[in-house]
């Protein structure tokens, strides 16, 4: 079956569940690109079209998906638009009663069971003093949430919030690109791999969780990538321990911090190839038998 492409309202996707797989970073966007997603919204001015009932719209980037058996979509490309889109949703609901507020599509983490209730139960006020050495992806959360709240108050006396819900509901479109290849990761690998945005660590994280690397059990394929994305979570957040950290490193300074252990693995490292250290670990695993992938 050929991979599919179409525009969906926002409205659209709240029909929809999706999960965000073991392999995906967690949600990383600044408050920077927070803004910027709702000014381009806000100014915006949807058009009539020409012999047609239609508006124009406003278009976000790709999300790129695949229906998986338990009919939840997995994410494999623009989770980061797709949390952001929910949480500005989330936000604008609150203007009204439970009983009376919209159906938001459901968003899932698999490595974060919790995350799900945490984003439903989500408000500025209890959250606000979440510190960054509590979950590094909390936090992250917590502060775009902040600064969409802080973005709605800081409009001026003309600002019409329902004129702008509707807008983002009815005029912004995201391009839906469902995906059947059956190796996901390998997709998101591809998709990815030019994207300066992507580090070498997260790459080599989606390496390491590839379905393809193991033997084909079902259940010991999704037990072993979980065990593995636990073990990362663990490694990173000692990591976010600053005296750990530069009592190994010195005053070595780094955004992605776990990306330091594979630069030291990697035995063919180059300044001039920005990817060395992932097209290191791909090499190694792909002259690797599943049965040593599988035991080491």
């Amino acid at each position: 079956m050929e991979n599919s492409l179409e525009l969906k309202t926002i409205n659209e996707l709240s029909e929809y569940r999706f999960m965000i797989p073991a392999y995906q970073r967690g949600y990383r966007w600044t408050s920077q690109e927070v803004r910027d997603l709702l000014n381009d919204v806000n100014e915006f001015i949807p058009k009539q079209i020409d012999e047609s009932s239609e508006k124009t719209w406003y278009c976000l980037q790709p999300i790129v998906l695949k229906l998986t058996d338990n009919e939840n979509y997995e994410v494999i490309d623009g989770q980061q638009r797709l949390t952001t889109i929910f949480l500005i949703l989330h936000y604008l609901n609150q203007d009204f009663i439970e009983k009376r507020r919209e159906k938001l599509f459901e968003l899932d983490y698999e490595t974060r069971s919790d995350l799900k209730e945490f984003l439903l139960l989500l408000d500025s006020d209890s959250n606000s003093d979440m510190n960054e050495n509590i979950n590094i992806d909390y936090y992250h959360i917590v502060q775009a949430y902040l600064t969409i709240e802080k973005w709605f108050q800081n409009r001026g006396s003309n600002f019409n919030k329902d004129d702008f819900r509707s807008k983002f509901r009815f005029n912004t479109k995201i391009i839906w690109y469902e995906c059947f290849e059956e190796d996901t990761i390998s997709v998101f690998t591809r998709l990815n791999i030019g994207k300066i945005s992507l580090s070498n660590a997260e790459l080599i994280k989606a390496l390491f969780l590839n379905s393809s690397n193991f033997e084909k059990n079902g259940n010991k394929i999704k037990h072993k990538q979980i065990e593995i994305a636990s073990e990362w979570d663990r490694i990173e957040a000692d990591f976010q321990d600053d005296r750990f950290w530069y009592f190994i490193t010195g005053d070595k300074k780094a955004n992605n911090r776990i990306e330091f252990i594979f630069d030291i693995m990697n035995t063919e490292y180059t300044v001039e190839d920005l990817y060395s250290t992932f097209r290191y670990f791909s090499n190694l695993v792909s002259s690797t038998s599943k049965e040593n992938i599988e035991n080491n």
